[in-house]
C-alpha cells in the first residue's frame, strides 16, 4: 500500500488518466474522489488535507492531493498545522451544510473516535475567520461506537436530514460572534430549518452504514445497505417535499472497497468554472 502510494506521488500522472479526468470535467463539470482530502462547495478551486488516524491510510492523503493539484486545485493550508500522529481530521467527519432557515454556510465536523477536537479549531480559524468560506463551524462529539460523522448525520434534501441521534453526545456551534451548544441535536437541526429528520437507530449505524449516503445531485441519493424503514422515510420526504428520487444500491461493493460507505468513496471536486 505504501509503495504504491509512493509511486503515484513521485511520478507524473499518466497522460491517459489525466486526459480521462479532463474529459469528465468537461462533460460533467464535477468529478468525485476519495475523502482523504476535503473540498467545500463555497470554496471552488481549493482543498485542504485530511489527517487520518490510521497510519496505513495517511499516504492516501498525499495521493489525493497530487490528483487534485493535477486538476488545477490549490491547497488551503490550515492556519495552525496539525501535528502528525497527534491531531487527526478525517474527511468522513466533515460535512458542509447549508441551513435553509438561517441561510448560513455551516461546516459540521465530528470528533471523538477519529478526528480530534483541536483540529476543529484549526479548520474554524482557517475556513471561517481567515477566508470567509463558511459562516460557522459545528463541532459534534460522537459516541465511541461510531467511526465518522457521515454515518451519523447527513442532509439529503433542502429540509431533510438522516440522523442517528443516539450517537451524538453533544454539539458546539462556533461563529465569529458567539459560541453555544448542548445535547439536543434534533432541536438544533430544527432551528436551522431541517424539519424532516429521518432517525436511524443506533444498531443500524453500527451493523449497517447508518446515515452514510451519497447525495449525487440535489435530492438524488445513493445509499448502500439501507434499512427498509429508513428508505421508506426518505422516499416519503423526497416524494412530498422535493419530488426527488432515491437510488438504492443493493450491492455497494464497488463503493465500499476502502472500508467506507458510498459517501466516503465519492466526494465532489468543485472547480472554479
Amino acid at each position: 500500500h505504501t509503495s504504491t502510494a509512493s509511486i503515484v506521488i513521485d511520478a507524473p500522472m499518466a497522460a491517459a488518466i489525466t486526459d480521462w479526468i479532463q474529459q469528465c470535467i468537461v462533460c460533467l463539470l464535477i468529478a468525485f474522489f476519495f475523502c482523504r482530502v476535503r473540498t467545500l462547495p463555497w470554496a471552488p478551486g481549493f482543498f485542504f488535507k485530511s489527517s487520518m488516524k490510521e497510519q496505513l491510510r495517511r499516504a492516501e492523503t498525499r495521493v489525493m492531493s497530487k490528483c487534485l493539484e493535477t486538476l488545477g486545485l490549490r491547497e488551503m493550508p490550515l492556519q495552525t498545522p496539525l501535528r502528525e500522529g497527534v491531531d487527526f481530521l478525517e474527511g468522513g467527519d466533515i460535512i458542509p451544510v447549508f441551513a435553509p432557515a438561517t441561510k448560513q454556510r455551516l461546516l459540521f465536523i465530528g470528533y471523538g473516535p477519529r478526528s480530534t477536537r483541536l483540529s476543529i479549531d484549526s479548520v474554524y480559524e482557517t475556513v471561517v475567520m481567515n477566508n470567509n468560506f463558511a459562516d460557522g463551524v459545528v463541532a459534534v462529539e460522537l459516541d465511541q461506537d461510531r467511526m465518522n460523522l457521515d454515518g451519523v448525520l447527513v442532509p439529503f434534501s433542502q429540509h431533510g436530514v438522516l440522523l442517528c441521534k443516539e450517537s451524538v453526545v453533544s454539539y458546539e456551534r462556533l461563529s465569529s460572534n458567539s459560541r453555544c451548544g448542548g445535547t439536543d441535536i434534533e432541536g438544533f437541526l430544527s432551528s436551522l430549518g431541517f424539519s424532516h429528520q429521518i432517525l436511524v437507530p443506533k444498531i443500524d449505524g453500527i451493523e449497517a452504514l447508518g446515515a452514510n449516503s451519497f447525495v449525487f445531485a440535489p435530492d438524488v441519493l445513493l445509499y448502500d445497505n439501507v434499512p427498509q424503514h429508513v428508505s421508506t422515510g426518505v422516499m416519503k420526504v423526497l416524494d412530498t417535499d422535493t419530488k426527488g428520487k432515491l437510488f438504492l444500491a443493493k450491492n455497494g461493493v464497488e463503493l465500499a472497497k476502502g472500508r467506507g460507505g458510498c459517501r466516503c468513496m465519492s466526494r465532489p471536486v468543485y472547480l472554479r468554472t
